[in-house]
C-alpha cells in the first residue's frame, strides 16, 4: 500500500514538474518572439 502512495505522489510531482517546464518554454518562446517582432518593427 505504502509502496502506491509513494508511487502516486511520484507520479504526480513529476506531472508537476513537466507542466512547470513546459509553460516556462512556452514563455520563454514567446518571449522570444515578442523580442524578434519588437526589432523587426525597429529597423523598418
Amino acid at each position: 500500500m505504502v509502496d502506491l502512495l509513494s508511487l502516486f505522489f511520484l507520479s504526480v510531482a513529476k506531472e508537476k514538474i513537466e507542466r512547470k517546464t513546459f509553460s516556462l518554454k512556452a514563455e520563454t518562446t514567446y518571449l522570444i518572439h515578442e523580442k524578434k517582432s519588437v526589432d523587426l518593427s525597429h529597423k523598418r
